[in-house]
């Protein structure tokens, strides 16, 4: 005779499902498309932090610069809404006009969703592009490089002359004989 376990079977452990924020579609009106001209990896802000970043720079009609978060290797949530360097830029002029450090909090004004990993992995991606450095005197504060901050942006804009298959990331130059139309294209007034 088979003994009868006391011993109840333990319910299944149902994992909450979130869907990818990384997929979500872009904000931009479709009138003005973001088109993506980089692509990149960024390390996390804190040394601790295992994995990086992946974040894409997109320039629309209007010749306007911006910043996605695309993809994070480790634990996180964040959103993936195309954030204007313009906000940004707002974000940063209490240090431009004081020379204050600042800490990553500075940047929950740039973005519209409310993550609380959005302001910290921006950070990450300005200091890993050497527009954030970490200070020295005080722990999670960083310092600004203003002459970096604008030069990052006109390279940006002069890579507009490439482009970045969305599929399957290749970057791939635009034909000398379609610059003129592209640059005159950018720069359209709204």
């Amino acid at each position: 005779m088979a003994k009868k376990s006391n011993t109840t079977a333990t319910p299944a452990i149902f994992k909450r499902v979130v869907p990818s924020l990384a997929l979500a579609p872009t904000d931009a009106a479709a009138d003005n498309p973001i088109r993506r001209v980089h692509k990149a990896q960024a390390p996390k802000l804190s040394a601790k932090a295992e994995g990086c970043l992946t974040y894409a720079i997109g320039i629309d009609n209007a010749a306007c610069l911006y910043v996605q978060l695309q993809g994070n290797t480790s634990g996180g949530l964040f959103s993936a809404e195309w954030v204007r360097f313009s906000d940004i830029d707002r974000c940063l002029q209490q240090s431009l006009d004081t020379r204050e450090q600042i800490t990553s909090g500075a940047f929950r004004a740039a973005f519209k969703s409310k993550s609380q990993n959005n302001a910290g992995f921006l950070a990450a991606v300005l200091k890993a592009v050497g527009v954030l450095a970490s200070s020295p005197e005080k722990a999670h504060h960083l310092q600004l490089n203003a002459e970096q901050w604008r030069y990052w942006q006109t390279e940006l804009r002069q890579r507009a002359n490439t482009a970045v298959d969305p599929v399957t990331s290749e970057v791939h130059e635009i034909p000398a004989e379609d610059d003129d139309a592209i640059l005159n294209q950018l720069l359209q007034p709204r």
